[in-house]
């Protein structure tokens, strides 16, 4: 038995939309390395911004970091807990599929490209060689156009 054309057709629409509204698996996982990151940023900004905490013990796993960030005082704790804010809301947007999300994301992890490419530069090659290809691995497959098609993204070139 021969399937018309016409019904082969409406098939692979409904199998098309489908495969756009599931979630892909990478939009999770980014999410959850989104809400990890929002919570270090968290930690490690309020330990900065608010010295003498309970929270001053997680600084014995990287004293090197703490005699950094504590000399450039407490406008960098702050920076960090909005920075950790401006993740949870990214991944929680991403999990709501929300459009705004996909490009608070991507941005984000351009940034954090950038962040890494000059780390290459300034005594840090491989620290930063590293971070430049898992944040652009990121930045790739967010840019994929199934992903972009989930979050209503339309592609520029057709």
């Amino acid at each position: 038995m021969r399937i018309p054309r016409d019904c082969r057709a409406k098939i692979k629409s409904m199998i098309d939309d489908r495969q756009i509204h599931q979630k892909p698996l990478g939009v999770l996982a980014i999410s959850v390395i989104l809400l990890v990151s929002a919570a270090i940023a968290l930690i490690t900004g309020v330990s900065l911004a608010f010295p003498g905490t309970f929270l001053d013990r997680i600084w014995a796993l990287n004293r090197g970091a703490y005699i950094e960030f504590v000399t450039l005082g407490r406008p960098v704790g702050i920076s960090l807990m909005i920075l950790g804010l401006i993740c949870a809301v990214a991944a929680a947007g991403l999990l709501k599929r929300r459009k705004w999300a996909w490009w608070l994301a991507v941005g984000l992890f351009v940034i954090n490209v950038a962040g890494d490419a000059t780390r290459i530069f300034t005594g840090e090659p491989v620290k930063g060689a590293f971070g430049v290809a898992i944040a652009a691995g990121f930045v790739i497959y967010l840019t994929r156009s199934r992903v972009r098609e989930y979050f209503g993204i339309r592609s520029s070139h057709g």
